[in-house]
């Protein structure tokens, strides 16, 4: 059976994850809100 964590994120993590999320979005919106998913969908387990 799988452990389940609680994700905590630092201030300076979620502000460079809005940084990389939008770089990524100036070249396709798209793929930036896939890799947003992808991330809170592996945090989510």
């Amino acid at each position: 059976m799988a452990k389940i964590y609680n994700v905590i994120w630092a201030k300076t993590a979620n502000e460079d994850l809005t940084e990389i999320i939008q770089f990524v979005k100036f070249d396709s919106p798209n793929a930036a809100k896939s890799t947003l998913n992808r991330v809170y969908e592996e945090m989510s387990g």
